[in-house]
């Protein structure tokens, strides 16, 4: 499995700033290197679901600035990984691959300032395998399979999980050295095209 680099997650999220959403590369304080790199092309569409509900995640007069993304630190589990085939390897095949997205909260008049803003930190949750993102209260009810509560942002387009998922599992194989695994990987995804 390619790893992804911190610089190629932030440099991903540079490239789809706002004025309200930006990001700060000036310390690596998160892990993604146990996340797939493919996931980081997935970080378009996780912005654009947190404008458009910028006004649940922060407050009127602030900004965020996104300073990484690492794997939760716990899994939810459910039959759906298996049904979808979507899976990292070293995870159980029943856990769900979910990342949290870290970011300050600043006042927009110090959104170009924000390394001093270490206290106002928060991050939403994402689930790459439903595509859900969310904020922690949600994703801890999900985890500890209480009645759903907290706020669901919205969903990654399910064409672009898909995409990414195809490239992963294939580089998963790769890695593993299974010739027959890339084989039956490449053939499984020229089947959903043709059907």
């Amino acid at each position: 499995m390619e790893a992804m680099r911190y610089d190629y997650f932030i440099g991903m999220v540079r490239n789809h700033e706002t004025s309200r959403i930006r990001s700060f590369s000036g310390s690596q304080q998160t892990n993604p290197e146990h996340i797939p790199a493919a996931f980081a092309l997935l970080m378009p569409e996780v912005i654009a679901i947190l404008k458009e509900n910028f006004n649940e995640v922060c407050e009127a007069d602030q900004g965020i600035v996104i300073f990484g993304l690492q794997p939760a630190s716990g899994m939810i589990a459910s039959n759906r990984p298996l049904e979808l085939e979507r899976f990292v390897d070293g995870l159980q095949l029943d856990y769900h691959f979910c990342c949290t997205l870290d970011f300050f909260k600043v006042p927009m008049s110090q959104i170009d300032k924000a390394d001093d803003h270490w206290h106002c930190t928060d991050s939403v949750v994402i689930d790459f395998t439903s595509g859900e993102v969310m904020d922690s209260d949600r994703f801890l009810s999900k985890l500890h399979a209480l009645p759903e509560a907290g706020k669901l942002y919205g969903c990654i387009k399910e064409d672009a999980l898909e995409i990414i998922w195809t490239i992963t599992k294939i580089k998963q194989a790769k890695a593993r050295g299974t010739e027959k695994g890339k084989g039956f990987l490449f053939n499984s995804f020229l089947m959903q095209e043709v059907a």
